[in-house]
């Protein structure tokens, strides 16, 4: 079979395993299908989704224009979305082939910047395809990502050169201050756990004292 068109590995062993199965515990709500891949957004606060939910499509609809191959490779590799709330910040889950994003941020975030990091995790699916990635190889993983990430940009609509430049230059600037790391993670965590917390707190609304 042509490599190109391989499906992510899964891992394997028994951390593979759990892996797996703490994945696939998290695919427990709703679904939709936005150009041909299945968003799961279970994880999302009833009252953020509708929010959420446009903003995942009309950032899939920006890469569906400008740069379709991405999307009919997440289509054809059963790759899914899956929306969390919390969530360890955005990843790419080989065990199950699902790409997470953190529900909590992505109602303040552009179209362009969740285009942005869908193309990244996109990355990690295709390079997962070919070869399984370890974290001894994250480094160099996470630069090709990167530079995907540019190349996306480069794809839209021409703005101020310098500006996008000045981008570029940022954002191949972040992989000196590695977020893959396990502190990283954690800390991303308690982030969109509060985050979590706070959009809870809103849907209950305000609640009414008790008298002793």
């Amino acid at each position: 079979m042509d490599s190109r068109s391989r499906l992510p590995r899964m891992p394997r062993g028994p951390w593979g395993r759990l892996d797996r199965w703490f994945s696939e515990s998290q695919f427990n709500g709703p679904t939709v299908v936005i150009a041909g891949v299945t968003v799961d957004y279970g994880g999302v606060a009833e009252r953020n989704r509708d929010a959420v939910l446009q903003r995942v499509r009309s950032a899939m609809m920006l890469i569906e224009r400008y740069d379709e191959r991405r999307l009919r490779f997440l289509a054809r590799a059963g790759t899914r979305i899956l929306l969390m709330s919390p969530s360890v910040g955005n990843q790419y889950w080989a065990a199950v082939n699902a790409i997470v994003l953190d529900a909590t941020l992505l109602p303040t975030r552009s179209r362009e910047s969740v285009a942005v990091t869908l193309v990244h995790e996109a990355a990690h699916a295709r390079i997962e395809s070919l070869i399984h990635q370890t974290r001894r190889m994250a480094p160099r993983v996470e630069r090709r990502c990167v530079e995907e990430e540019i190349a996306f940009v480069r794809r839209l609509p021409a703005g101020d050169e310098a500006t996008v430049r000045a981008w570029e230059a940022a954002k191949r600037a972040t992989l000196e201050s590695p977020w893959w790391t396990l502190r990283t993670n954690v800390r991303k965590l308690v982030e969109s756990i509060a985050r979590h917390r706070r959009d809870l707190r809103r849907e209950a609304g305000p609640q009414r004292g008790t008298r002793s």
